[in-house]
């Protein structure tokens, strides 16, 4: 992987999977530069932080474009959030969402991203053995494919699907609805 500028709005349990995979993946030639955007860093995360030498929340002033952001919120908090790190992204930048139900026109809408990537891993995905599904947006290039699948590896095996659509019954099946049922 080549050194570039990567974004990651949300430390959560998912951005944290993230976060130390790619700690990990240090060792193996990941060399982006990482840029976090987390209110309420925990102490895990914080720690991870320290490894990947991740800058957090920086100023959007004089901000560099991102070249890749990955979005890894709660769904019903993008609207507002977006704020926060939409000076960062540019019209080249790749977007990958891991958010449930927010749709790619959404997340462009919002954004103004031409190149975006909906994902939806799974609860094991938290702890490396997961599986996570992806579709893209239309004219997305073929490059981009690798960069998303090795971006999303931490999480377990990563799969296309055919079209956003897919991405909805991969989240009834295998996403949030079985951790919702768990919950419950």
């Amino acid at each position: 992987m080549t050194s570039a500028v990567l974004g990651i709005a949300g430390a959560g349990r998912m951005g944290s999977a993230l976060l130390s995979g790619w700690a990990k993946a240090r060792r193996d030639g990941f060399d982006r530069t990482v840029i976090v955007f987390e209110p309420q860093l925990g102490a895990d995360a914080s720690a991870t932080l320290k490894a990947l030498d991740a800058k957090l929340n920086p100023p959007p002033q004089g901000a560099d474009v991102l070249d890749t952001l990955i979005l890894a919120i709660k769904p019903q908090t993008f609207s507002s959030a977006a704020a926060g790190f939409a000076p960062f992204v540019g019209p080249n930048t790749l977007v990958i969402s891991i958010m449930a139900g927010v749709t790619i026109a959404a997340i462009k809408m919002h954004l103004g991203a031409a190149r975006v990537v909906r994902a939806m891993p799974n609860t094991p995905g938290a702890i490396g053995r997961g599986v996570t599904a992806y579709a893209q947006s239309p004219g997305l290039p073929p490059d981009d494919y690798a960069q998303v699948e090795a971006l999303l590896a931490p999480l377990g095996a990563v799969e296309r699907v055919a079209n956003e659509s897919a991405i909805d019954a991969v989240t009834a099946v295998s996403g949030s609805g079985p951790a919702y049922v768990f919950l419950l």
